[in-house]
C-alpha cells in the first residue's frame, strides 16, 4: 500500500539535512480563485519539475474550495502521458484530488452556479512505496 507524504513532514525532513546537503529547488505552487462577479474562468500555472527522490513518485495535488454556489477545478499537467484530475463540488465545501508525476501545470477553476466565491490551489509531494 502507498501513502502520501504531507509536503510538510517532507519539509521538516530536508530542513534535517546537513548544510553541505545539496537541496534541490521546490518547484512553485499556485492558487487561484472566482468571485461573484467573475464571468470566465480563472487559471494559474506553475514552474518546473518536483525534485527527485529516490523510492518516491513525485505528485501534484489540486484542492478545491468552494465558500458559495458550486465549481469545478481541473489540474492538468505537460509530460508524456499527459496527466489530469478534475474535481466538482454543486455546494460549499472542499474536494481534492491528485496526479502522479507532473512537471509544469495549471489549474482551471470555473463557477457553475451564480454567485460562486471558490478557490483552487495546486502543490507538490510525493508517494513513498
Amino acid at each position: 500500500m502507498r501513502r502520501a507524504l504531507p509536503l510538510a513532514a517532507l519539509a521538516a525532513a530536508a530542513l534535517a539535512l546537513p548544510a553541505s546537503a545539496a537541496q534541490p529547488t521546490p518547484p512553485s505552487n499556485c492558487v487561484t480563485a472566482i468571485h461573484p462577479a467573475s464571468t470566465a474562468p480563472a487559471t494559474c500555472t506553475t514552474l518546473g519539475e518536483s525534485p527527485v527522490i529516490s523510492g518516491a513518485t513525485p505528485t501534484r495535488s489540486l484542492q478545491l474550495v468552494v465558500v458559495s454556489g458550486a465549481a469545478t477545478a481541473t489540474l492538468a499537467c505537460g509530460g508524456d502521458p499527459q496527466p489530469s484530475v478534475t474535481v466538482t463540488l454543486t455546494k460549499p465545501g472542499v474536494a481534492s484530488g491528485y496526479v502522479e508525476g507532473g512537471g509544469f501545470c495549471w489549474v482551471t477553476v470555473t463557477a457553475d452556479a451564480p454567485n460562486t466565491t471558490a478557490v483552487a490551489s495546486n502543490t507538490w509531494g510525493y508517494v513513498f512505496e
